[in-house]
């Protein structure tokens, strides 16, 4: 059997570098991203119920375990491959916004079907430390097995980015928003 089509995926990143009293915008950065082998494995696993038991009638654990979650960032600056199944240096994982609000993610953005998107915003208060941590790298991770990402495991790296350096203090939130676009080509 040929296959006359096949699935593709696009990301896009966007950082937005805020001013924490203000929310006004002091840079602004758009990249595409690597998609990684785990956004590959997750969609294969909710398309085939993977790893469930054939008794379970809701199949809710592979459902939640690969959906898109949180951003995590890190401050290596090794370039991005397809293969990457980890960020070079985790130093701080946050649910998206809207998860940790309790609602669901954006999908079919702007009425384009198949485009998704997610955003987690660093406060001014987080992801700080002494000295001031420098964030250079990205990365967009499926839930796992816990609603929080600090005590997750078996969370899937879906796409990765490098970043211009972002030294990271309490003047400033850093808000990152990546697009997922599944396409049918």
């Amino acid at each position: 059997m040929i296959m006359q089509e096949a699935l593709r995926f696009q990301g896009h990143l966007t950082i937005r570098v805020l001013d924490a009293d203000t929310r006004k915008a002091k840079k602004t950065y758009d990249f595409p991203n690597v998609i990684c082998t785990g956004m590959l494995e997750a969609v294969q696993r909710l398309m085939t119920f993977y790893d469930e038991l054939p008794t379970d009638i809701d199949y809710g654990t592979v459902a939640k375990e690969n959906r898109l979650w949180a951003i995590y960032a890190g401050d290596d600056n090794t370039a991005p491959a397809y293969t990457d199944t980890a960020l070079g240096n985790v130093l701080f994982k946050k649910a998206c916004d809207a998860i940790a609000a309790g609602t669901p993610m954006s999908i079919n953005v702007g009425g384009s079907v198949g485009l998704m998107e997610v955003q987690m915003t660093m406060e001014a208060a987080e992801g700080n430390s002494s000295p001031n941590p420098t964030y250079k790298e990205a990365g967009l991770y499926s839930r796992g097995d816990n609603d929080s990402p600090a005590a997750t495991a078996g969370a899937r790296l879906l796409a990765r980015r490098i970043h211009p350096e972002i030294e990271k203090d309490s003047s400033i939130a850093i808000e990152y928003t990546w697009r997922v676009r599944l396409t049918a080509a």
